[in-house]
């Protein structure tokens, strides 16, 4: 007998085809299906890392650190203020600046910690005269009001210049706050700056000692201000203090109507003294008057005064009332 044949069909036997092996990364990105992201145009790469720039627009820069000034290399400062936070005013450090004269170096110096920047608000906060001498461009200081001390750095250097004019004008004063710049309430320092005019001292060099006198011939207010402010001179002062007698005569302003006189008609100056400031009060009124104008007249013994020196001034009233129609 023959045997019987199986039914079942021969196994085939398949020979294994085996898959070259691919890089580490590109079997990482078939696994996510996502493919490596080349650096787009607008965007760039330093020390590994890519900083996006605006779509359009050229690059973005990488922030660079700021530079520290070496202050080592430089002359050092005239004046030197530390920076120290309180909650009322400070002494001021002096600065004093003559016309035609040298500028003036101010440093500020840190005496917190230099891990972060600081920032400063420097603003003037009081002034003699009738206006301020800072906003009148009379001096000018080099850096912008609002400073940033940079991390790092120990202090900040302000130089001071005052202008130069032909005009006679008496020395003014100007006092600056240095404060934070996000804190009002409190302040780091202050500076007291002094304005030395050269024509003024140039004129009086040839004048007695303690000569007095009117800074100008006339002065023009607004019947709305509440005074009429007269600026008196004392030329070539020494260390006595002087007292000085004045008259107050009518024009066509008439007084108690117009005007109210000063009461003790006299002008005091203490020793070394250059300046004083006699204030008339004006009378606020509702008539409609023309212009009017009164005089305050030195007494002094001299009735001859030397050129240039003015012992009457002249005040004049300006009408700012409207008619009605």
């Amino acid at each position: 007998l023959q045997p019987r044949p199986s039914l079942d069909p021969e196994p085939v036997i398949r020979e294994e085809q085996v898959m070259p092996s691919e890089p580490e990364s590109a079997a990482e990105d078939d696994l996510t299906g996502e493919l490596p992201e080349e650096p787009a145009d607008d965007a760039v790469a330093k020390d590994n890392l890519i900083l996006p720039g605006p779509s359009g627009f050229e690059p973005a820069v990488p922030l660079q650190p700021e530079l520290v000034t070496d202050f080592s290399s430089l002359p050092a400062a005239d004046v030197e203020l530390s920076l120290i936070r309180t909650q009322g005013d400070s002494v001021p450090v002096v600065v004093t600046l003559r016309e035609d004269g040298d500028d003036v170096t101010v440093d500020l110096l840190r005496t917190d910690a230099l891990d972060f920047p600081l920032k400063l608000r420097i603003e003037e906060v009081s002034y003699s005269g009738n206006r301020s001498p800072w906003r009148a461009g009379q001096y000018s200081m080099s850096e912008d009001p609002s400073i940033e001390i940079p991390a790092g750095q120990d202090r900040v250097r302000l130089t001071f210049s005052m202008a130069s004019d032909p005009l006679r004008e008496a020395d003014q004063q100007s006092t600056l706050r240095i404060r934070p710049a996000e804190n009002t309430r409190t302040q780091f320092g202050a500076i007291e700056i002094i304005l030395e005019d050269d024509d003024q001292r140039a004129f009086e060099s040839g004048l007695p000692p303690n000569t007095v006198g009117f800074a100008v011939s006339q002065v023009t207010v607004r019947e709305r201000d509440p005074a009429a402010q007269v600026d008196v001179l004392r030329f070539n002062p020494d260390d006595e203090p002087v007292v000085v007698g004045y008259l107050v005569r009518d024009i066509t302003a008439t007084e108690g109507e117009d005007y109210f006189a000063p009461s003790g008609y006299s002008i005091s100056f203490g020793p070394g003294q250059r300046s004083a400031r006699l204030l008339v009060p004006l009378v606020q009124d509702s008539l409609v008057e023309g212009d009017e104008a009164f005089t305050v007249e030195l007494s002094v013994q001299d009735t001859d005064a030397p050129r240039g020196v003015f012992r009457r001034i002249v005040i004049m009233i300006r009408d700012d009332d409207v008619a009605v129609q």
